[in-house]
């Protein structure tokens, strides 16, 4: 009998997977950073307005940070600021703690005001509840400078994922008076 074969050219399947990276920030006034309340205080994803500080008296700002992906190793995000806390004459207010950031593991302590330490009299620092860091309950660090501090992060692909990122800041009596501010910023980067 004869046998008949036909050879053809191979069939070629093909597709595209557009990159997808959705970030973002929003206030949380009602929400916890681990067993912390955040403080009512109208925070947005642009501003945290910490009002009228009272001696002794530490207050807690939360923003709910939330991503989507598909890159295939995850993401990352960090926070920095592009200075202390700043008023019109140039005092500051340190960041935690006492001007030394002392690492993610440190329970919350107040300015200890030491006279004629300015370092020592109102200081700020941040915490995550993200689990890849080191905080847990009322554990905060400060930011060294300008570096970047990661605050959020996978390692892979994620629908949703979101965290909490608190602020908290404490002045002593011995804080210079003042209108202060400075600008934080969170960049979000896919690893593809």
């Amino acid at each position: 009998a004869d046998t008949f074969v036909a050879i053809v050219d191979p069939v070629v399947m093909s597709a595209t997977v557009n990159a997808s990276f959705t970030f973002t920030v929003a206030g949380d006034d009602a929400g916890t950073i681990f067993s912390q309340p955040c403080d009512d205080l109208s925070v947005t994803a642009t501003a945290i307005p910490f009002g009228t500080l009272a001696p002794g008296v530490p207050k807690v700002a939360c923003q709910q940070l939330t991503v989507s992906t598909n890159a295939t190793n995850g993401f990352a995000v960090t926070l920095h600021q592009l200075t202390n806390m700043l008023n019109g004459t140039g005092d500051d207010i340190d960041v935690f703690q006492d001007g030394t950031p002392p690492g993610p593991t440190t329970p919350w302590a107040s300015p200890s005001a030491s006279v004629g330490s300015e370092n020592t009299y109102g200081h700020y620092g941040i915490s995550t509840d993200d689990t890849d860091y080191s905080f847990s309950d009322d554990t905060w660090d400060g930011f060294t400078g300008t570096t970047p501090y990661a605050v959020f992060a996978d390692a892979g692909p994620v629908d949703t994922s979101s965290t909490v990122v608190a602020v908290k800041i404490e002045v002593s009596a011995l804080q210079e008076p003042g209108n202060y501010q400075n600008t934080l910023e969170y960049v979000a980067t896919p690893v593809f």
